[in-house]
């Protein structure tokens, strides 16, 4: 049977998004002021926790636009050049010709050198740690991992670059419920949005640099009877949503079973609160250390449901929660490995991006009274006590496979105004 969340009027909890609303009171279904006031009905919990996600690439499929790139060659023309005899007459004495043979030419013998190694590549996602972390704690080999957490100012959300095998950023990750809502279809047949996003990164709001822009967005569709997901892409110039969706190595949905209760996850991102920021006008760019709890589904009046997995996180020493505009943030986990060395290491693994969060310490939103509400729930659904020092519950939305065929996917054209739109 599922479980019922107590509520004096409603039989449901509902649940706001990180970056827009946060999570809404389980006692009265008020949310907190926003630019955008959910429906009393906006994005319900179900509290069955799901045991099996099917997901048939034959009824999931997804056409991407493929990358046409057209290398002009030059035709390097090479001629060979005979010059004619001359079979002009002299008035004077002819002379005889002689041939003369000259010794072919030896090219000179190259110096030895040494062969050149091959360049050795950064690793973003190798941690060679002993053990996985305590509890809250951030190794300074895992606070290396956090250097690629972008800004998006655009959009007031965190993200996280994706790169190649030659490590070159080739784009980002973030949450949809980040995104203008506002989409055009185009005469050419083609979603577009007329919006300008930049990936920015450093450790503070002043000191950002600028790393590129997205010219598209990738986004999933929400599938009749299937968990969606609030992950988007951002794709560089140069590059395909293939190669972007190619390089995301995330847990997806069907490897939750590798995650265990009290397994430690990390993200990084540009919440808004930072009570304890010694510079309160300039952000900093925030460090998390949590626990894992277990996995929700959350449906949205959208029509979507979203599989998310849920940790319990302590604040930042500037003070900071997993609270509005760290929507987009990358959740990670380390799971071992065995390089061909033999040598044990610990690899980083996406589990999705920030898409929602509970202030048990009710300083973003909410009373004490809702947070007591909030805590019972979340310890008597994940059946475990919740840590000691947890003041937020934070989740993260599972990427679905991201295989191009499953799910469905839309591909959005980004411009920089509604008059570049094809009509």
């Amino acid at each position: 049977m599922s479980e019922q969340i107590p509520q004096p009027h409603h039989n449901t909890a509902n649940k706001v998004l990180a970056g827009a609303l946060a999570l809404a009171s389980l006692t009265s279904g008020n949310v907190p002021n926003t630019a955008e006031q959910p429906t009393e009905a906006a994005l319900q919990q179900i509290v069955d926790m799901p045991t099996n996600l099917n997901q048939d690439p034959s009824t999931h499929t997804i056409t991407l636009p493929a990358a046409t790139t057209q290398a002009e060659s030059s035709l390097a023309a090479s001629t060979d050049l005979h010059p004619e005899e001359a079979a002009g007459r002299s008035k004077k004495k002819k002379h005889p010709v002689h041939k003369v043979t000259l010794p072919p030419v030896v090219p000179p013998t190259p110096p030895e050198t040494a062969p050149v190694a091959p360049e050795k590549l950064p690793d973003f996602n190798r941690v060679d740690i002993l053990a996985q972390p305590g509890l809250f704690e951030i190794p300074d080999q895992v606070r290396n991992l956090f250097r690629d957490t972008v800004y998006l100012n655009e959009l007031g959300c965190s993200g996280f670059l994706i790169r190649d095998d030659h490590a070159i950023p080739i784009g980002f990750e973030t949450a949809e419920h980040c995104l203008p809502h506002e989409r055009y279809q185009g005469s050419d047949g083609n979603t577009y949005m007329a919006q300008f996003i930049g990936a920015r990164r450093g450790d503070s709001e002043f000191a950002l640099k600028f790393v590129d822009h997205a010219t598209e967005l990738v986004v999933a569709d929400a599938a009749q009877d299937s968990p969606s997901s609030d992950v988007a892409f951002g794709i560089f110039p140069g590059h395909t949503p293939e190669e972007v969706l190619k390089n995301y190595n995330s847990i997806h949905d069907q490897e939750i079973g590798q995650l265990s209760v009290g397994q430690p996850v990390f993200m990084s991102g540009w919440p808004e609160f930072q009570e304890n920021n010694p510079h309160p006008e300039n952000m900093d760019r925030q460090e998390f250390a949590g626990s894992l709890l277990g996995t929700e589904i959350v449906n949205t009046t959208k029509g979507e449901s979203f599989l998310t997995l849920w940790a319990a996180m302590k604040n930042t020493t500037e003070g900071a929660k997993c609270s509005f505009g760290a929507s987009g943030s990358e959740g990670f986990v380390l799971l071992q490995q065995t390089d061909a060395d033999g040598k044990i290491y610990f690899e980083k693994r996406p589990v999705g991006t920030l898409a929602a969060f509970w202030d048990l310490e009710s300083k973003t939103y909410g009373t004490p009274e809702q947070a007591e509400k909030e805590i019972s729930w979340a310890e008597k659904r994940f059946s475990t006590k919740l840590p000691e020092g947890t003041t937020a519950l934070c989740a993260f939305t599972v990427a679905a496979n991201p295989d191009v065929s499953n799910p469905q996917k839309t591909v959005i054209k980004l411009v920089n105004s509604v008059n570049d739109i094809p009509r």
